[in-house]
């Protein structure tokens, strides 16, 4: 009785095993032969930019003056863009160090300005106008809080009758000044104002409107 047990237990596992071999699909490889000897295209190579959330404390610079506050972006070397009716403000400082105005338009609003406080990095820079459907990104320090807020906007290619565009999307009190870049982190323009009835619209400047790209800089 012991012996026929074990020729049935025999039987079963050998049964078990030819199922297993027979039935079971063929391990299939991940790439196809085909594909493996096909040549491989060269990977895109893209520019090394920043993204938009590395738009921060690193290049951004909070204005503090007698009676306002506001944004100003890092050129290098501690020269900023910033807004005029920021710059123009009494008592302006960055980093405890006074602002001097290289170059401005009031009417446009923008302001170059200089400041022995250099911050770590500065930005990279397009004199490209924007893009009528693209989303931008504005950041600055809103209501004077000590980090920046970014916001999304989109352009809209309304200009209102001193230049300045419109986008849809808001920006806040203190971020005046501050950067608007695109999806790669790039500086397009800076932020110059907030308005809209239901629907936010911010104002900003395009770089292509001031010195830094109409003088070539």
């Amino acid at each position: 009785m012991r012996h026929l047990a074990v020729a049935f237990a025999a039987l079963f596992i050998l049964a078990f095993a030819a199922l297993d071999r027979f039935d079971a699909p063929p391990m299939l490889p991940l790439v196809s032969e085909a594909e493996a000897a096909a040549p491989k295209a060269a990977p895109v190579q893209r520019a090394s930019l920043p993204s938009p959330y590395m738009i921060d404390t690193a290049t951004l610079a909070f204005v503090d003056c007698d009676h306002y506050m506001g944004t100003a972006v890092h050129l290098g070397g501690g020269r900023y863009i910033t807004a005029a009716h920021v710059a123009t403000s009494s008592g302006c400082r960055i980093g405890g160090k006074p602002v001097s105005i290289e170059s401005i338009d009031t009417k446009a609003d923008w302001a170059i300005v200089t400041s022995a406080a250099r911050l770590p990095f500065y930005v990279i820079t397009s004199c490209d106008r924007l893009v009528e459907g693209e989303t931008y990104f504005a950041s600055g320090y809103a209501e004077g809080n000590p980090w920046p807020v970014t916001t999304r906007l989109v352009a809209e290619h309304y200009r209102d009758a001193d230049g300045i565009s419109m986008l849809k999307g808001a920006i806040v009190a203190g971020m005046s000044g501050g950067a608007v870049v695109d999806r790669d982190g790039v500086l397009h323009a800076i932020n110059e104002s907030r308005m809209g009835d239901g629907i936010p619209l911010a104002g900003v400047v395009e770089l292509a409107d001031t010195a830094l790209c109409k003088a070539g800089k």
